[in-house]
């Protein structure tokens, strides 16, 4: 009768294992877009909305040499102006290999459930004020230097700490597990 309970035990502790591996994959999307800013009084934007905690990566690629994106992270739930970034270079970090000294990057670690705007927008055409209904920097109608823009997007469902719970309940597997193995080979002696 052990010897039938030895496989099954093996079987179950294995769907368990692969049951678990399957709920720690994250989900994740991403996104790359394209387009033209009129004048650099001009403003583009991607929305988007997580269901859990992300991790967010966003950064420009320059089709243009002499072209300055800049991005603004907003909340469209509350209006609220999260991060901005202008160039790469000095003090904003390279997000992605390949960026130019004039694209933007943005990296938002555990960013909260919600509904997102990534603004694209030519430096200096910064956000006004805290919130996306203060505009911009540079007047509608003022601006003259058209742009071509590419925008990456990548999002990674952050991976939740471990409850103490899952804590206990692993260290107390390994104890029955070892007791098994003790029991079995004082057994066998």
């Amino acid at each position: 009768m052990p010897s039938i309970l030895a496989p099954l035990a093996r079987i179950v502790a294995a769907g368990a294992f692969a049951t678990a591996s399957l709920a720690a994959q994250a989900d994740t999307f991403s996104l790359a877009d394209t387009g033209t800013l009129a004048s650099d009084a001009s403003i583009d934007y991607v929305d988007f909305t997580l269901t859990t905690s992300s991790d967010m990566l966003a950064w420009t690629r320059s089709a243009s040499v002499s072209f300055d994106t800049l991005l603004s992270l907003f909340s469209r739930d509350s209006g609220a102006l999260l991060t901005v970034s202008d160039d790469v270079d000095n003090p904003f970090p390279q997000v992605a290999i390949g960026q130019s000294p004039l694209d933007a990057g943005i990296t938002v670690t555990d960013l909260a459930p919600g509904a997102y705007r990534l603004v694209i927008s030519a430096s200096p055409n910064a956000p006004a004020g805290a919130f996306l209904s203060d505009g911009f920097t540079v007047p509608v109608g003022t601006g003259s230097i058209p742009g071509n823009w590419a925008l990456d997007l990548a999002v990674v469902e952050a991976q939740p700490v471990p409850e103490p719970a899952t804590w206990m309940i692993l260290g107390a597997g390994l104890a029955l597990t070892g007791a098994i193995r003790r029991r079995r080979a004082s057994a066998a002696a």
